[in-house]
């Protein structure tokens, strides 16, 4: 990693249904990671609230000007890890945020169509590819264009749509287990090596082989 590469980890805290999110446990897993120790890294835990999320994101990208964000959060969905291609002006779910708000059918961004999308300018599928040629078998690993309309996919499209000069990524990751818990956390690393990888001015960008 050179100094100049600054990558901020997010990370979203319990919302209902979930009193413990596994999104703690990876970003303690970051932080503690011998590999991040020069401060280039760092990680924001961030409420699951349609409008604190995006208080702290704000906040923090004025403070850290980071040159990549990686965004975390949970799906009961995901069998591993899900790297998603894609956000939606548009906030509808079947639950409230920790605010006690509930959204449907509701653009996030008025004044844009409530179909709009926006997509990463990361290479997703390379990325995918790549991880699963080195990474245990027994992690999957997906290409994902449906992160939700909650508020994992209102976080990632103020992202790319306020931010679209820092590449950016959300990730998806499933409900933690004995069984799985070791290989998610270093499924998230390994997003976050590759990440820095790319964003290094003196590295291939597209070259995810060497």
């Amino acid at each position: 990693m050179t100094a100049d590469t600054k990558i901020l980890v997010t990370g979203f805290g319990s919302f209902p249904g979930v009193p413990h999110n596994p999104c703690l446990d990876v970003i303690k897993y970051i932080q503690s990671h011998h590999l991040y120790a020069s401060g280039n890294i760092q990680t924001l835990v961030v409420p699951v609230s349609y409008s604190q999320s995006i208080d702290c994101l704000d906040t923090a990208i004025e403070k850290w000007n980071p040159d990549g964000i990686i965004e975390l959060g949970v799906s009961r969905r995901a069998e591993g890890v899900k790297l998603e291609s894609a956000a939606y002006n548009l906030r509808n779910a079947s639950i409230p945020d920790v605010d006690g708000i509930h959204c449907t059918n509701q653009p996030i961004t008025v004044g844009l169509p409530i179909d709009s999308s926006k997509h990463s300018a990361l290479p997703l599928l390379e990325i995918v590819k790549e991880m699963t040629r080195t990474i245990e078998h027994t992690l999957k690993v997906e290409y994902s264009t449906d992160p939700g309309r909650y508020v994992c996919n209102n976080i990632y499209w103020h992202t790319m749509q306020v931010y679209p000069q820092i590449p950016s990524v959300f990730v998806h990751i499933p409900m933690l287990t004995e069984d799985n818990r070791a290989l998610v956390k270093d499924g998230v690393v390994k997003v976050l090596d590759m990440l820095v990888k790319l964003l290094q001015p003196t590295s291939d960008a597209m070259n995810m082989n060497t």
